[in-house]
């Protein structure tokens, strides 16, 4: 048996097929007959792609109340906020109008801020106020609030080629007005640093209430009427 395939329609031309002709023998027929009777099914997404699909679904339906449940708590909160910071603002213009704001607490309030000042001048000029031949080792910075006087104690450390003229206990091997002079140069760029570096809330610079130290409290030097005069000059 020989089939061959022309228009579309399978015929049996007997005898035996040429190699040029498209041919099927008897069980291939039969086998395409059944392929062509059968339903064709449509094939199933893998189990696997559904749960994933519905997993998908799943998440983006959670995110999306997840978000407007967000959104109003938010709401909420700024609300809750506005009203506090309201009831706040009332509190405060209350507390004003209350016996903490007297004279008593704003001078007190106004002396802590004299203070801190004072402190972060006394560290700023630690170490950065020097001359040639000295440098202003520490600073203090003496407010008094009661009498609102106000005195200022400088004690200096020799450079290296100062050390050489220092003997100790105050004592160095330089005359007097050279000395003198030295130490006035000191005392002139500590003043100067402390006004440009202070405002109007702090006491004015006296010239009349320094004095100069040593080691740390060894006199060597202080004002009067205005001018360095040395220990051994009082």
């Amino acid at each position: 048996m020989c089939l061959i395939k022309k228009k579309g329609v399978w015929k049996d031309i007997g005898g035996h097929c040429r190699n040029t002709d498209f041919v099927i023998n008897h069980m291939e027929v039969v086998y395409l007959e059944q392929q062509l009777e059968r339903p064709q099914e449509t094939p199933k997404p893998p189990q696997s792609y559904l749960l994933f699909a519905i997993i998908s679904i799943s998440l983006a339906v959670l995110f999306f109340f997840v978000t407007i449940f967000m959104y109003f708590d938010t709401k909420i909160q700024l609300k809750n906020q506005e009203k506090e910071i309201a009831r706040m603002g009332k509190s405060l213009e209350s507390v004003t109008k209350d016996v903490v704001f007297t004279k008593e607490y704003k001078k007190a309030n106004s002396t802590v801020m004299i203070y801190t000042i004072l402190q972060n001048l006394q560290h700023g000029a630690e170490g950065l106020v020097r001359t040639d031949d000295f440098k202003v080792e520490k600073l203090h910075l003496l407010f008094d609030p009661k009498d609102g006087s106000f005195k200022i104690k400088i004690d200096v450390k020799p450079t290296p080629q100062m050390s050489s003229h220092y003997k100790g206990d105050g004592v160095f091997d330089l005359p007097d007005d050279e000395l003198r002079s030295k130490l006035t140069d000191l005392i002139e760029l500590t003043k100067e640093f402390y006004k440009r570096s202070s405002n109007d809330s702090v006491p004015k610079w006296d010239d009349k209430s320094i004095s100069i130290t040593i080691d740390g409290f060894i006199g060597i030097g202080k004002t009067t009427s205005g001018k360095l005069k040395l220990v051994s000059e009082i």
